[in-house]
């Protein structure tokens, strides 16, 4: 059971992890200024994203 449990969090911290990749890679591609507002939305889930995995204990 504790096992079954730790591949899950396991399974949730590297998808967590690959989403936050691919919000880092969108944020760099994206103008500055021209689309602001949605790059500050960006950086806000990117920042939450690591808050998230930070969480995670295995």
């Amino acid at each position: 059971m504790l096992a079954s449990l730790q591949a899950l969090i396991q399974k949730d911290r590297n998808l967590a992890a690959r989403i936050g990749e691919r919000v880092t890679e969108i944020i760099k591609r994206a103008p500055d200024g021209a689309a602001g507002s949605l790059r500050d939305d960006l950086l806000s889930l990117k920042v939450e994203l690591d808050h998230l995995t930070k969480s995670f204990k295995v």
